[in-house]
């Protein structure tokens, strides 16, 4: 005979289970080669020399050398231009409970041009979002860099590309040479509403500009003059999935994600008949003695407790506590589906619970995540408590 009774069926998060620690942002790497571009404002100069003979006589000969008699304009000079090439790419998104704090994805903008130049930054929570930060203007995201020390591999905190993090300032933006790489750290917090399987998408733009934060112009006219300075010709890429980042407009941009992993539990318990005469109640799980389903003093009745997680993280550090009835005599509990956890407070066999307090506790618990998170298909864990009937 079986009598369920639901006492309890909460939906948690993550958060409120277990101390969830996200993947580390450090460790990265990208795979890129150097361009060796010429330099901009470099020189270029050729000369040539023509020598012939006239009735097997040799002439002068012919040359544009600088300061030739016959030449006096000297070599052909021109000067090349300033190519801004910048590219944005997102190394690593993170997965990350409701409610997390200071959590960070982390972005490489890398020189593709041929000369020294500022990156501005800016960051865009996009509309494919399906949560946000707690307030995206409450002052918990932060953007700071590293400039790679030039091995193409995010090595912070002085092992490579610098002892610290540095903040960013628009005023004074990051300047990067030919064929080096920013590390674009980040930084903020998360809904604590936000629930499994949410996101948040950070839209990363990076934009060539001066030492003062002056974005650069391109320069669209035609270079007539071939020794004038080098003018701006942009050449960076368009980002297919942002509309305001187009080809040649000086700028680039790629989208990070904080990815909401939470646990979705239900717990329940349930009570009944296992023996009619108290027979088999010992053995867990043993087997169910028939009878004629009444709960009568000396039948043996059996309590479960089932939690189920059907959520993408486990939950973790959990703890149970169940206390029996005075009514009753403990016989036995057991444990199982926990990956982690143990029954760490039991009675003595035959405890009788008007006498001692019959409580039956798991603590250090964890249950992990579904393997097919939102399907139906939970990981679950159960205690099973045998008692008699008095």
């Amino acid at each position: 005979m079986t009598n369920a009774n639901k006492i309890l069926k909460v939906l948690l998060s993550a958060s409120a289970l277990t101390a969830f620690t996200a993947g580390s942002a450090f460790a990265q790497s990208i795979t890129r080669a150097d361009n060796d571009f010429t330099l901009a404002d470099t020189a270029v100069s050729n000369t040539f020399t023509l020598s012939y003979s006239v009735d097997d006589v040799e002439q002068d000969d012919i040359t544009n050398e600088d300061g030739a008699d016959n030449d006096p304009d000297g070599p052909t000079v021109f000067t090349v231009d300033r190519l801004i090439d910048l590219t944005v790419q997102s190394v690593q998104d993170n997965t990350v409970a409701p409610g997390a704090v200071d959590e960070t994805i982390l972005f490489a903008v890398s020189n593709e041009g041929n000369d020294t130049h500022g990156f501005l930054l800016d960051i865009l929570e996009e509309a494919s979002s399906t949560t946000t930060s707690s307030d995206p203007t409450s002052g918990t995201t932060t953007i700071t860099y590293y400039i790679d020390d030039g091995d193409n591999q995010f090595e912070p905190d002085g092992t490579g590309d610098g002892a610290a993090a540095i903040d960013y300032d628009p005023a004074n933006p990051p300047e990067l040479d030919p064929d080096d790489v920013l590390w674009v750290i980040v930084t903020r917090d998360i809904d604590a509403t936000a629930v499994d399987g949410d996101n948040v998408d950070i839209l990363l733009t990076s934009t060539a500009s001066d030492a003062t934060g002056t974005a650069l112009v391109n320069d669209t006219a035609n270079d007539t003059d071939l020794d004038a300075a080098a003018e701006n010709v942009f050449a960076d890429a368009e980002n297919v999935n942002n509309a305001a980042d187009g080809v040649a407009d000086g700028t680039h941009s790629d989208t990070g994600q904080y990815l909401i992993a939470s646990s979705d539990l239900e717990a329940e318990k349930s009570v009944e008949l296992h023996s009619i005469d108290g027979t088999t109640c010992a053995a867990i799980p043993g087997t169910e003695v028939a009878g004629t389903g009444h709960f009568i003093p000396g039948a043996c009745v059996e309590y479960v407790i089932t939690v189920e997680n059907d959520g993408s993280a486990d939950a973790g550090a959990i703890e149970i506590a169940d206390t029996l009835d005075t009514n009753l005599e403990f016989v036995a509990a057991v444990a199982s589906g926990f990956s982690t956890g143990a029954l760490t407070t039991v009675p003595a066999a035959n405890a009788d619970c008007n006498v001692v307090t019959c409580l039956i506790e798991l603590t250090g618990g964890t249950l992990d995540a579904a393997a097919s998170p939102g399907t139906g298909s939970p990981t679950v864990g159960t205690i099973t408590i045998r008692a008699i009937i008095k």
